[in-house]
């Protein structure tokens, strides 16, 4: 919490920090905006509002049919008078969680833990990357490992990546590669 500035682990009841990162749901106002924001604040009701919102998904679910969800949701809850424009991203992506007894993750965690000079660790990641879409099209499994680290400030205005960390992930994918070639393929499919 120290490094990222939080002062709470405030959460779904019942569940770690790390289930509620990694493998929980969740949704985040991003941005809310009313009213002028070019302007002093006035004691007027803002006829007009908008929001961003960030849907974490988890194995399971389809970002097509979180957004139909939310529609319902908002036509349940929208109260008489009031109207609402939903608009979807079309970069929305499906979840995707790597195969865990897939033959690559032990050789990527061997290259890691090589590059490292220490045991690799797995944990879970959300992101927007289209890893689904490029699983199904490839018939492949898609693996990720972690580059940055937590002082990065990923996708902030000061964000940064620090040379040993990426020199690191070059090492890592080089013994990667290097070791695929050599790696047993997966079992096959019953």
């Amino acid at each position: 919490m120290a490094d990222t500035g939080t002062y709470a682990a405030d959460g779904e009841t019942g569940f770690s920090v790390p289930e509620r990162l990694w493998a929980r749901p969740s949704v985040e106002v991003a941005r809310l905006t009313a009213g002028r924001t070019d302007a002093p604040a006035l004691g007027l009701i803002p006829a007009e509002a908008s929001a961003d919102l960030l849907f974490r998904l988890v194995p399971d679910q389809r970002a097509d049919r979180v957004a139909e969800q939310l529609h319902a949701w908002l036509d349940e809850h929208r109260r008489p008078g009031f109207t609402y424009a939903l608009e979807v991203s079309s970069t929305i992506s499906d979840p995707y969680r790597t195969p865990p007894g897939h033959p690559a993750l032990a050789v990527l965690a061997r290259a890691v833990s090589h590059a490292y000079g220490a045991p690799a660790r797995y944990i879970g990641n959300g992101g927007a990357a289209p890893a689904a879409q490029l699983a199904r099209a490839c018939t492949a499994p898609v693996l990720f490992f972690g580059t940055g680290l937590p002082g990065d400030r990923w996708h902030g205005p000061e964000e940064r990546a620090e040379i040993r960390a990426l020199d690191l992930g070059v090492r890592t994918l080089t013994r990667f590669l290097e070791q695929l070639a050599s790696a047993p393929g997966p079992p096959p499919k019953r």
